[in-house]
């Protein structure tokens, strides 16, 4: 199935959709199937770190219907339902960008947040949230539209969130993604906002799915050439904090020396122009931006692989936490679970608990 990594960030200003796209074109490049989803709706802009490759003679992706038309369909269907109304095909949203780099072409799709008419801003705005989950069920439509991209034929679905605690965030970070990740500046606000909030998703992410959703921390416009003794106190504590501790049992590189690998250094040209440095540096530079974005991608495979047996340990846990006290009694170990013939044995004493183990095995069957 495929991968649906978030891109997250407390505050704004911190580079995140420049990190979205960047691991978009790593990605696309190393000939991966990827699809971009502009999700910051009050602020969207993905689209301008593609731009150059946008012909002039194409459709004008302004013009593209996207996410608020999406939900707009959806809330006219549910309130409007009737042989003229459905809901929008989100492939039909799909914009894509041809590339060429060193001779190869490769492309990164995107969907934008919806066209850009009159009223675009005011959809925005008067989207009622809290009945779109109270009473037009959209958290079903979410977790429908989660599985289409999850079963479709990309490799990897970026999602750019919006920023901050809000209905869309909470979209984004908790429903849509089986990996996190989240940027940020060496802002304290920044830092601060990110520690608290950090448990708060983890905490929602065990409540809704049985998987793990990992979460990698990606430190972004950082400093630390003229301000190098700050940056060693900072560096020094976001890596043996909560920040860093996410980063801890993956492969077998320190917390800090996979944090260094992925820190993206603050280069002020970039700040004037919405270029990739995927696209202008070489990615075999270490210490260009290019090479850590090019390490980020090597966490995402590597989180992605971790997170299927976690979420396997995870849902062995819960179902074992079913059985009750006195089903417990009976002495058998997790390995059992997995191969109930042995257990045949357990039948004549106590035929309850056999019955509970054979449904929770077919439980575990399908979630394999």
């Amino acid at each position: 199935m495929g991968t649906i990594v978030t891109f997250y960030s407390y505050k704004g200003g911190v580079g995140r959709s420049r990190a979205l796209a960047n691991t978009a074109y790593q990605l696309a490049q190393s000939g991966k199937r990827v699809l971009c989803v502009d999700f910051d709706l009050e602020a969207p802009g993905l689209i301008n770190y593609f731009a150059k490759w946008i012909k002039q003679d194409d459709n004008n992706f302004e013009d593209q219907p996207g996410v608020v038309d999406l939900l707009y369909s959806y809330k006219e269907y549910i309130l409007l339902p009737g042989p003229l109304k459905k809901i929008l095909n989100w492939r039909e949203l799909v914009y894509s960008i041809q590339i060429t780099r060193a001779g190869k072409p490769f492309s990164v799709d995107i969907i934008g947040p919806g066209r850009q008419s009159a009223d675009y801003g005011s959809k925005v705005t008067e989207f009622d949230w809290r009945a779109f989950y109270e009473k037009w069920e959209g958290g079903r439509f979410i977790e429908h539209l989660r599985e289409q991209f999850r079963n479709s034929d990309y490799d990897y679905v970026l999602l750019d969130s919006r920023t901050g605690i809000s209905d869309i965030g909470g979209v984004c970070t908790v429903q849509f993604p089986t990996i996190l990740v989240i940027v940020f500046t060496s802002s304290p606000q920044s830092l601060q906002g990110l520690e608290i909030i950090i448990d708060n998703i983890r905490t929602q992410h065990l409540s809704l799915r049985t998987e793990v959703v990992p979460i990698i921390p990606l430190p972004s416009r950082i400093d630390r050439k003229e301000e190098k003794g700050q940056y060693d106190k900072w560096f020094k504590r976001v890596a043996n904090g909560k920040i860093g501790s996410l980063l801890a049992g993956r492969s077998g590189e320190s917390i800090d020396a996979k944090l260094q690998k992925i820190t993206i250094e603050y280069v002020p040209w970039y700040t004037y122009k919405d270029e990739l440095e995927s696209d202008l540096e070489s990615a075999e530079d270490v210490g260009a931006n290019a090479w850590r974005f090019k390490n980020l991608t090597q966490l995402i495979y590597e989180a992605s692989a971790q997170a299927a047996g976690d979420s396997l340990l995870v849902m062995a846990e819960r179902v074992w936490s079913r059985l009750s006290e006195e089903e417990n009694q009976i002495n058998f170990n997790l390995e059992n679970l997995f191969d109930l013939d042995l257990g045949k044995r357990w039948s004549t004493k106590d035929k309850r608990t056999y019955s509970a183990l054979l449904n929770l095995k077919d439980e575990i069957d399908n979630f394999i």
